[in-house]
C-alpha cells in the first residue's frame, strides 16, 4: 500500500511538471501557431449607457486571448454583436472585468489576459494599460523567460509577446491537465507489473515471488493468498 501511495504522488508530480512545461511550450511557440476559432467579440453598456465594456477572444491550440476594453463610448464600434461582453469573457478572465458603475475614468482602460495549457486552460499572465499613454502599462503574473527561449515574435497581433511565460495558475485546468498527464507515468509503472502478474499466473507461479505453487491456495515461499489456476 505505502509502495503505491509513493508511486501515485510521483506521478502527480510528474503531470504537474509536465502540465508546466505544456502551457509554457504554447507561450514561447505560438507565433508559429494559427487560431482554431474566429475572433468572438461581445459589448455590454450601463444602464445609463456612460461606460462602454467590449471583450474580445481568440482561441489558438493551447492558447486563448482575451481583450477586454472599457470607455465612454465602444472602442470597436458597435453594432451587430449578438454576445454580451460577459458572455464572451472566460471564466478564467473574470479579474479584467471592469466596473461599469464608475463615475470617473478608468485608471487603465484596457486589460488582457492570455492564457495557457493543453487540453485545458492552466496558467495566465496578464496585462493592462491605457491608452492615453504608453508608459502607464504593465504585465502581472508572468516571467521574463531568458534569450534561448524567446520565439520569433512575428505575431500579427502586437499584443501577444511569447517571451512572456504565465505564472498564475487557472486552478481547475491545472488539475484536470495535472491528472491527465499523471496517468501516462502511472501507466508505464504499473503496466509492467501487471504484465508480470499475468505471465506467472499463467505458468502457476506466486505472482509475488514466482515461486511454484501447484495446487495450493498459499505460497509456501512467500506466504501470499493465492489460488493456483
Amino acid at each position: 500500500m505505502k509502495r503505491w501511495v509513493i508511486i501515485i504522488t510521483i506521478c502527480i508530480l510528474i503531470g504537474a511538471m509536465i502540465n508546466v512545461a505544456v502551457a509554457w511550450w504554447f507561450a514561447v511557440r505560438l507565433d508559429e501557431l494559427a487560431p482554431t476559432s474566429s475572433m468572438v467579440q461581445g459589448i455590454s453598456k450601463d444602464g445609463s449607457g456612460y461606460h462602454t465594456w467590449t471583450v474580445e477572444t481568440i482561441t489558438w491550440p493551447g492558447c486563448t486571448w482575451s481583450f477586454s476594453n472599457s470607455s465612454y463610448t465602444s472602442f470597436f464600434g458597435g453594432g451587430g454583436r449578438s454576445l454580451t461582453a460577459y458572455e464572451a469573457l472566460p471564466y478564467w478572465a473574470e479579474f479584467i472585468k471592469p466596473n461599469l458603475k464608475a463615475t470617473k475614468p478608468y485608471p487603465f482602460h484596457w486589460q488582457q489576459a492570455v492564457a495557457y495549457g493543453w487540453p485545458f486552460r492552466s496558467a495566465l499572465r496578464a496585462w493592462q494599460g491605457s491608452d492615453n499613454t504608453q508608459d502607464d502599462h504593465f504585465y502581472s503574473f508572468y516571467w521574463d523567460a531568458p534569450k534561448w527561449l524567446r520565439g520569433k515574435q512575428t505575431s500579427p497581433i502586437a499584443h501577444i509577446q511569447p517571451l512572456y511565460l504565465p505564472l498564475k495558475i487557472i486552478w481547475p485546468g491545472f488539475i484536470a491537465n495535472m491528472l491527465l498527464y499523471a496517468m501516462t507515468p502511472l501507466l508505464v509503472f504499473n503496466l509492467p507489473i501487471k504484465l508480470r502478474s499475468y505471465l506467472r499466473l499463467k505458468r502457476k507461479q506466486c505472482t509475488k515471488c514466482g515461486y511454484p505453487i501447484g495446487q495450493s491456495e498459499v505460497c509456501t515461499e512467500c506466504g501470499a493468498q493465492l489460488k493456483a489456476s
